[in-house]
Parts: C-alpha cells; sequence; structure tokens
C-alpha cells in the first residue's frame, strides 16, 4: 500500500490551479494507482486470485472541498479505475475495492482541521458543521480466509 499525503498541498480552484499543479495531484494519486495496480497484477496472477485495495476518498466521487479540484479529480478517478479493474481481472479471481475515507483528526497532530470541516459543510443547504471523525487502531488486523 502506498499513502500519501500533503495537507499543504490545496491544489486550488479550476481557475487557480496551475497546470504543473494539476498533473503533480494526478501523477501523486492517480498515476500511482494505476502503476502499483499494474505492477502487482504478474504477482497476484500467479498466486491464482487476489485483492488490489486502493484508498479512495470522499472527495471527488462523493463530495468535493473548496479550492482542491485536481485532488478530488484524481480521487474520482482513482474510484474509476477501481471500478474497471475487476471488469478486466474477474477472469483471474482478482477483485479490487476502494476504501474512500472521510475526514478525521490527523494521528499525530492536535489541529482539527477545521477550516477543511468548514468547507464540507459549505452553504445553506449543506446544513450544520459536524466534528471530524477520530482514528482508532483496530484491535487486530483481517487475515485472507
Amino acid at each position: 500500500m502506498v499513502a500519501v499525503t500533503d495537507d499543504s498541498a490545496l491544489s486550488g480552484g479550476v481557475e487557480a490551479v496551475s497546470y504543473a499543479l494539476w498533473q503533480h495531484s494526478l501523477r501523486r494519486n492517480l498515476d500511482t494507482a494505476f502503476l502499483m495496480s499494474r505492477a502487482a497484477l504478474p504477482v497476484i496472477r500467479r498466486g491464482g486470485w487476489g485483492r488490489i485495495v486502493v484508498v479512495a476518498s470522499v472527495t471527488g466521487p462523493v463530495m468535493a472541498v473548496r479550492d482542491d479540484a485536481a485532488y478530488a479529480a484524481a480521487k474520482a478517478g482513482m474510484v474509476g479505475l477501481t471500478r474497471s479493474l475487476p471488469v478486466d481481472l474477474a477472469v483471474d479471481g482478482i477483485t479490487a475495492n476502494a476504501v474512500a475515507p472521510g475526514g478525521s483528526r490527523p494521528v499525530r497532530s492536535q489541529r482539527t482541521n477545521a477550516g477543511r470541516a468548514r468547507s464540507f459543510h459549505s452553504g445553506a443547504a449543506a446544513g450544520p458543521t459536524r466534528s471530524l471523525g477520530r482514528w482508532r487502531g483496530c484491535a487486530r488486523p483481517a487475515r485472507p480466509t
């Protein structure tokens, strides 16, 4: 699994984001998911079955955050990629899923991301602002059956 995050890398809205920053966000998110999935396929095929899990986001396929167009587009593209994988690979016993986490407080930080939480719920129709979720460790990792 590859996890890449950079809270300071908000790309900007469509008018504000440079093409270079747009491409950087797509490379960091969508291209990484594509290249890692493709690189893993020979090994997964040799095993006779497998699972590809992509860490997408609710940003993009479900909702949007102000000033983050490139990230939203990349994460929506990751969901599309994940949907296409089993269409081509099910014959080999390979499935794919996208995990789409929402907003949460950073594990190693005391900041609350209040600005981002407000942008999740901007506008009159959005309803009341909810607090961000809290991360908790899992009791034990999942094991394949």
